[in-house]
């Protein structure tokens, strides 16, 4: 999905691409397999961007460092039941990646 305009709506990607243009990165809009093949591979030193490039499944989440946002200003305006609803999906698509990694690393 491309954005309509340059404020949105945007879909998970789109979301990431605008934000890394936003902090001066340069980057284009791109999808979730796009963002695949951006930047270095491992967490980054403002931001690390999660991918999950499976068809429908499709899906991408970033994680800013520590400093980069003071903790007081997050989420301050996702509706009640959001955020506990993200997290949920954060934690399950990063226990599915650590998952991964390890079958990778074993052989499987």
């Amino acid at each position: 999905m491309v954005a309509d305009s340059p404020n949105g709506p945007f879909d998970c990607s789109n979301a990431v691409s605008h934000l890394l243009q936003v902090g001066g990165f340069g980057n284009p809009t791109m999808d979730t397999t796009q963002l695949v093949r951006w930047g270095e591979p491992g967490p980054g030193q403002w931001v690390t961007i999660f991918v999950k490039p499976y068809g429908a499944d499709a899906h991408t989440f970033i994680r800013f460092s520590a400093g980069v946002t003071p903790p007081g200003e997050r989420y301050t305006h996702m509706p009640p039941g959001e955020l506990e609803r993200a997290r949920k999906q954060l934690d399950e698509f990063l226990a599915e990646r650590s998952a991964e990694a390890l079958d990778s690393v074993r052989g499987r």
